[in-house]
């Protein structure tokens, strides 16, 4: 089951003609779940370690959202 900021997010995305894709998704997780602050590299490292292989660009591009 995913979080409801995560649907929140899709919904987000779709409002805005967005693509809801697997890479954005698995950003959003890695931060919805965090208690921190988490800077680019902290998420990279995070989707690393659950075997995502998600580049820097997208992250930020993401984030941006």
């Amino acid at each position: 089951m995913s979080s409801p900021y995560l649907q929140l997010f899709r919904r987000y995305l779709r409002e805005q003609g967005l693509p809801v894709t697997p890479q954005r998704e698995a950003v959003a997780d890695a931060i919805f779940s965090s208690r921190g602050h988490l800077s680019v590299e902290d998420i990279e490292q995070a989707l690393r370690g659950s075997g995502e292989r998600i580049g820097k660009a997208t992250i930020y591009r993401t984030l941006e959202i």
